[in-house]
């Protein structure tokens, strides 16, 4: 199921896409296995682990992209858009790795124009357990929603 399907608004200013709905990657879906309070999406059995997410941004502005992750070590991930190497997140650790324990973490603040673009997440080796993004910017009008 595609992520604009399903995204959700979080608050005014902001909507959330849970992980587990990605556009493209290499991930694995976890329903169970350190999933003890949500699905997540983590390691799929390939390297370099990729995952992205196509989104219709409302309006042109600044965006703080947060994620929500569980990683007892830190794995920073590199945050693409549209291509582009633009941020790293998921730079600390959150203290467990079951999604229980998965913490909102400001990740990056952004430039980005209206219209779709394509966020990747990416790492080599082992990727942290990634629960969901939110995208937070005053020019998100009160109950969009993708």
């Amino acid at each position: 199921m595609a992520s604009t399907l399903i995204a959700r608004p979080a608050h005014a200013g902001s909507f959330e896409i849970p992980a587990w709905a990605f556009d493209r990657g290499n991930v694995k879906t976890f329903t169970a296995e350190y999933a003890d309070a949500e699905p997540m999406v983590a390691f799929g059995g390939r390297s370099p682990v990729l995952v992205e997410y196509d989104i219709d941004f409302p309006a042109s502005g600044s965006y703080q992209i947060s994620v929500r992750y569980a990683a007892e070590n830190a794995r920073p991930v590199t945050l693409f858009i549209d291509g582009k190497m633009s941020a790293s997140v998921c730079c600390a650790e959150t203290g467990s790795w079951n999604t229980s324990g998965a913490q909102w973490v400001d990740g990056a603040n952004l430039y980005i124009p209206a219209g779709k673009h394509t966020i990747r997440l990416q790492r080599a080796g082992d990727f942290p357990h990634v629960v969901s993004l939110k995208c937070s910017s005053p020019e998100i009008p009160e109950g969009f929603v993708l």
